[in-house]
């Protein structure tokens, strides 16, 4: 027991630390400790807010829902027949492929109008797919018809293209955060190339008839859809090969990812979206969905999952907790390319 001792009226006080604590250990008391500052409690993270954007090819125009509520928010005309729709994050402004009439339209997502349409200057023979290189400030538009062009990123105006062997008839094409690398589908050719600063350096070969590539740069994998053989082909990004394949009862279309859970939503052309494990690559889930369905987006935050469905004119909107479609909703024409703009709600 440690105890105080005063410097007395009358003399002085002798301790003897042997007497208290043995030889040789003499224990200096310490200050009592000052009491913490409560901690500040970490500030809640903000619900997310946001859109769906449907791109409706018969409709010439986008369907906008909101991403919580599921309410027609109306729709967006278009300079033409909408496939594929690509929200930039560096620039927060969606590019819309319209590709029967060759041109893209930019939307301000925030006013939900067209900005400015424009028109590759040598055309651009069926647009499919188009996505932004930040290093070099250019997009990649791929073509089937007329090989990869390259977009200046501010005006839009073709600054050269790709083609040669593997690019002839690209269909879709996906970045690589964390290379820059750049991954084209063919669908001419049974191969994915690989650009690195506007030059092919690599082929993957994947599978007859390779149309819609997903990237899942965390796992370090991309999700090909070979639609000449009713598989999904996966290539490991860090060796480039092709690692597993998953095959289904009809031909796939475009996959999501959900990098939470680390799972795989596939869209199978015979009405379901198929759930597959990301590690063991094995389907855990089909969920049915409407006649035909393209394309699929989800937004992790908010646990939905949408699916468009070309034949019905309709969104399925999937609760991703359940796996069960919990709302259709009536869209445009022929409705395909979706994307997502998320946003904290106020």
């Amino acid at each position: 027991m440690t105890r105080n001792h005063k410097r007395m009226c009358c003399g002085n006080v002798t301790i003897n630390n042997n007497l208290i604590n043995g030889p040789g250990n003499i224990i200096v008391p310490t200050a009592p400790t000052a009491p913490t500052s409560p901690t500040s409690p970490t500030p809640p993270v903000p619900p997310t807010c946001g859109r769906v954007y449907v791109a409706n090819e018969g409709s010439r125009n986008l369907s906008v829902i909101d991403l919580t509520t599921g309410e027609d928010l109306g729709t967006i005309g278009l300079n033409g027949e909408p496939f594929a729709t690509y929200y930039n994050p560096f620039t927060g402004l969606i590019n819309v492929v319209n590709s029967f009439s060759q041109t893209i339209d930019v939307v301000d997502p925030v006013t939900n109008q067209v900005i400015a349409t424009y028109r590759p200057t040598t055309g651009a023979s069926f647009p499919t797919n188009i996505v932004y290189d930040p290093e070099q400030n250019i997009y990649y538009l791929t073509t089937t018809r007329s090989g990869i062009l390259l977009l200046d990123g501010t005006t839009y105006q073709q600054v050269g293209a790709i083609t040669g062997v593997g690019i002839t008839t690209p269909y879709d094409i996906a970045r690589d955060p964390e290379t820059n690398y750049f991954y084209v589908t063919d669908a001419g050719t049974n191969t994915v190339s690989i650009i690195d600063n506007n030059t092919v350096i690599g082929q993957i070969v994947v599978g007859p008839t390779p149309t819609q590539i997903t990237i899942d740069s965390i796992n370090r994998k991309a999700y090909v859809s070979v639609q000449g053989a009713n598989i999904v082909s996966i290539i490991d990004l860090t060796t480039n090969t092709v690692v597993d394949q998953i095959s289904f009862p009809n031909e796939t279309h475009r996959t999501a990812l959900d990098p939470t859970t680390n799972t795989a939503y596939i869209v199978v052309n015979d009405g379901t979206l198929a759930v597959v494990d990301g590690t063991t690559n094995e389907v855990l889930d089909v969920i049915p969905v409407g006649r035909a369905p393209r394309a699929v987006a989800i937004s992790p935050a908010t646990r939905l999952a949408y699916v468009s469905n070309n034949f019905d004119n309709t969104v399925s909107v999937i609760d991703l907790d359940t796996n069960t479609v919990i709302a259709t909703l009536p869209v445009g024409s022929r409705p395909y390319g979706l994307t997502i703009y998320e946003f904290p709600c106020e």
